[in-house]
């Protein structure tokens, strides 16, 4: 149990954001874009009128 609080300590401070002294990345041309990966979570119980989260991803990838 000894190991929970520094592996807590180290994903926390991996995602707390940026650095002291980071700049943001500049974007990509999609020209370069190789591949994109969507993930998608817990979508939660399917909706009868249709699945906001697979509609939005439609949304997102149709603009690719």
């Amino acid at each position: 149990m000894r190991w929970w609080v520094p592996l807590t300590s180290l994903a926390a401070a991996a995602c707390s954001g940026a650095s002291a002294g980071s700049r943001p990345v500049p974007p990509v041309a999609p020209a370069l874009v190789e591949t994109s990966l969507f993930l998608i979570g817990d979508a939660g119980a399917p909706d009868r009128a249709g699945e906001p989260v697979l509609r939005a991803l439609t949304s997102d990838v149709a603009r690719w």
